[in-house]
Order: C-alpha cells, then sequence, then structure tokens
C-alpha cells in the first residue's frame, strides 16, 4: 500500500526541490547496560529480539533519510524521497509519524510501504 492508498508504483506530477535517494528508518533509542558483542550473530540475536518485542514508541523516532527531508520541509523546500518503508510495526509508525510532519502537511511527500 502506500500513503495515498494506491497499490505499487508512487508517481507524482508535483515539482521538488530535493530529493532523497535513501532507505527512510525508524532509530531506537533504549538505555543499555553495555553494548552488544561486536560478534555479527550476537547483534543479529538482538535486532530480531528488538523486531519480536519492539520497545515502546517512546524511544523511537525518525531517522536516516527522514530527518534531511523533515529539516529541509521546514525550510520551504519542496521534498521527496525515493526508497523503502517496510510493512511492520516500523514502518507503520514512520508512516503514521510522516502523515502529521511538516513534510507531509506541505503536501510534498510521496512514499511508498511495501512487503
Amino acid at each position: 500500500f502506500s500513503s495515498n492508498g494506491s497499490a505499487g508504483l508512487c508517481r507524482s506530477s508535483k515539482q521538488h526541490d530535493v530529493i532523497g535517494l535513501s532507505n527512510l528508518c525508524v532509530d531506537i533509542v533504549i538505555p543499555v547496560q553495555q553494548l552488544p558483542a561486536a560478534d555479527p550473530d550476537a547483534r543479529q540475536a538482538l535486532l530480531q529480539q528488538l523486531t519480536a518485542a519492539p520497545p515502546d514508541e517512546q524511544h523511537w523516532e525518525l531517522g536516516g533519510n527522514c530527518n534531511f527531508m523533515i529539516a529541509a520541509a521546514r525550510m520551504g523546500m519542496r521534498v521527496g524521497s525515493i526508497g523503502h518503508v517496510g510493512n511492520d510495526v516500523y514502518g507503520r509508525y514512520m508512516d503514521r509519524v510522516l502523515q502529521v510532519s511538516s513534510w507531509a502537511s506541505r503536501g510534498t511527500a510521496h512514499w511508498c510501504t511495501g512487503p
């Protein structure tokens, strides 16, 4: 699905001042007793744990390309983004937050979510 209710590729005839080309992501900021081990398997296990039982949304914030796009929109630029937003708990959170951000409220936001 997409933010405008259509399936598949999002298209827009709007002009943009800047287009971000990157993944949109959610940062999770939580206190930890210690950093995870450098071992890739240990880090993968932590990511799987966070996906299976996400922390409360108070620990989430938009990250990556979202920060730049929101800041540019607040400065009056017409922005768009090309990237992937997952159709999982984090993607739905991002979609919900972007819907009310200055980026989306200016009518210049176009993003698609998918599997």
